[in-house]
């Protein structure tokens, strides 16, 4: 396999632990207001979750695109 499939499937899994991550905030804002709860900041798990496979995708995807081609305006 290339480096670059590998590159992509990472960012792809990144991406579906972001989307575990909206999908976890939301559950627990639903369940704080079912319960009353007053303060509704998310839980550290949750942010560094979303924080941390964010940086693990925008890295995998830099790198897999690899060399950039020169811009001409003419």
């Amino acid at each position: 396999m290339s480096a670059k499939l590998v590159l992509q499937g990472i960012a792809v899994a990144a991406f579906m632990v972001m989307l575990h991550s909206g999908y976890s905030a939301r559950e627990y804002l639903m369940y704080s207001k079912s319960i009353g709860r007053q303060d509704l900041s998310l839980p550290i798990e949750i942010v560094l979750e979303c924080l941390v496979s964010l940086a693990i995708m925008t890295v995998a995807l830099v790198i897999s695109v690899g060399k950039l081609k020169p811009i001409s305006y003419e």
